[in-house]
């Protein structure tokens, strides 16, 4: 009776040099994978909105509605490849910014020379702070070009963002237009870009300042470095109250 030996896989130990490689988390490659899914659904429907305004050039205001609402959802698509590429936690707020400014620059049609200038910190912030951010940048970016810049490309959009007093933290986009009418400044006039910065500055718990003393305008959005500790006031150049 012959009688087999008991024998098992036999696999080379690693050299002694090789790089040491961590096990992954199950749930937090899962979380990384639906992240990616997000961002590159997120991308596609910027794509089609911008494939339907193509389409709706002889309608001007379509067609601008349009290409905003796709750059927002591009804005929102960046913060979730940073939480794809990122191990979790906090985000690093000034790189994200100065990505989407680089992105909006090109939306917008802005040569090299022109392109958006950003001054930001190395701030960790939380994702849903950072996306609150991110689209108020969106909005005010998008029309600080369209009024301070000239048809011949003179003029200059600068966003700032750095710490403050007392745990705070200073977000600032400027041009060096016309400057803005009373009407905006006592918050009774604007179209809904200028009302989507008052909602999402009161949802981060901030405080939304406008100065559009000439030359130019300067929006200034002062908020805690946490969530909750705001007090959502909006306020212009005069200390009036923004509605």
């Amino acid at each position: 009776m012959i009688q087999l030996a008991n024998t098992q896989e036999w696999t080379a130990p690693p050299p002694e040099d090789a790089p040491y490689v961590p096990r992954l988390d199950p749930a937090e490659l899962l979380v990384n994978e639906a992240h990616h899914r997000i961002k590159n659904s997120l991308q596609l429907v910027a794509a089609m909105l911008h494939l339907q305004a193509r389409r709706h050039l002889d309608v001007p205001v379509l067609h601008d509605g349009l290409i905003q609402a796709s750059r927002r959802v591009r804005a929102v698509a960046q913060v979730h490849e940073r939480l794809h590429r990122h191990d979790g936690g906090e985000l690093e707020a000034g790189a994200y910014l100065h990505d989407l400014c680089a992105n909006l620059s090109r939306s917008l049609g802005l040569p090299t020379s022109r392109a958006v200038v950003v001054e930001a910190s190395h701030v960790p912030l939380q994702p849903n702070r950072i996306l609150g951010l991110g689209l108020i940048v969106t909005e005010l970016v998008t029309n600080a070009v369209k009024h301070g810049i000239t048809p011949y490309g003179m003029g200059e959009v600068r966003v700032v963002l750095a710490p403050g007093p007392d745990n705070t933290l200073r977000l600032l986009v400027a041009d060096t237009g016309p400057g803005l009418p009373d009407s905006v400044l006592r918050g009774s006039a604007g179209g809904l870009g200028i009302r989507l910065v008052h909602h999402l500055t009161r949802t981060l718990g901030g405080r939304l300042e406008i100065d559009g003393t000439p030359p130019g305008a300067r929006f200034t959005v002062r908020l805690a470095m946490e969530s909750g500790n705001g007090d959502g006031r909006d306020t212009a150049r005069n200390g009036e109250q923004c509605a």
